[in-house]
């Protein structure tokens, strides 16, 4: 289970001191709201990602490798929406084939938001995976570039339903 893009609040950096990837590789990071997060936008991200989860694959035995929050975070400006959505797909393939590369029976997986898209017969109010955070989730296991997901459904009563069909309809 790997926490992929965040890097952690100022604090968690500090502690972390010369450990942090912000401070070992400080190119690839940015800070948005009093956190820092890997950059998606920037090549070496995926690369620096990659060494993790060969790393990971070649020293341990898993039978799998899981990725929660592979996406940008909340409130970024909104006119780099393709972009954005490309530069988790392009991170999403390369550890997809890295992980094959080394080991191909492991099995890749990921948490993406629990709305998908928003949904004409229930508000999502605009927050979703695919328009928010850029995860294109139904895209990754089009391509074949995800074993599976685990949509993050942490909704009460009725709420749940809608979304639950929605990823049911769109998961190919």
């Amino acid at each position: 289970w790997n926490v992929t893009i965040p890097a952690g609040n100022n604090r968690q950096v500090k502690l972390l001191g010369k450990h942090s990837v912000v401070r070992k590789n400080r190119k690839i990071c940015k800070q948005h709201q009093g956190a820092w997060y890997l950059d998606p936008g920037h090549p070496e991200t995926a690369d620096y990602l990659a060494g993790i989860v060969k790393e990971i694959v070649n020293r341990y035995d898993v039978d799998g490798v899981h990725f929660d929050y592979i996406r940008y975070p909340e409130k970024t400006e909104k006119n780099k929406q393709d972009w954005r959505r490309n530069n988790i797909t392009r991170i999403v393939r390369q550890l997809y084939n890295a992980i094959k590369e080394e080991k191909p029976w492991i099995r890749v997986s990921s948490s993406p938001v629990g709305k998908y898209r928003d949904v004409s017969r229930y508000s999502a109010k605009g927050w979703n995976a695919y328009n928010a955070v850029y995860q294109d989730a139904v895209l990754w296991m089009k391509e074949g570039i995800m074993d599976m997901i685990s949509p993050m459904m942490y909704f009460k009563g009725d709420n749940f339903f809608p979304f639950a069909a929605d990823w049911q309809e769109q998961s190919h």
